[in-house]
């Protein structure tokens, strides 16, 4: 029992020092971590810095920029709006209705004045 417990104490011995080794490489880990993180935020800080920079140097030099952003990409009809064939041989139907009952007054309003003016023809004579 003692040789056992002997052995025991050792490997917990072994243990503690196996844990007081990584917990050393541990923190040394961390340390590192948190100086890779400020480097980083600096970095970040930095590009931010050049990026308004340049930003500004482009507004300064008339260089426009334009952000547009798609709201609604919409959506493309499946056949077209126009041209509505009925709706137009409709409008063209009415249009030489109305067309041909212009022409009809005005070619009959003519016969009209014009049978009024002829002059009268008698045998012989015209007067």
């Amino acid at each position: 029992m003692r040789a056992r417990a002997a052995a025991l104490n050792q490997r917990v011995e072994e243990m503690n020092r196996s844990i007081d080794a990584n917990t050393a490489l541990l923190s040394r880990w961390g340390a590192e971590k948190r100086n890779a993180d400020t480097d980083l935020t600096m970095a970040e800080s930095a590009n931010q810095a050049a990026a308004a920079r340049l930003r500004d140097a482009r507004a300064t030099a008339g260089m426009r920029i334009e952000r547009l952003r798609v709201i609604d990409p919409g959506i493309v009809p499946q056949r077209p709006s126009f041209p509505n064939l009925p709706l137009n041989v409709i409008v063209a139907t009415l249009l030489a209705l109305v067309a041909s009952l212009a022409y009809l007054s005005v070619a009959f309003g003519y016969r009209r004045k014009m049978a009024g003016l002829r002059p009268v023809i008698t045998r012989g004579r015209s007067a």
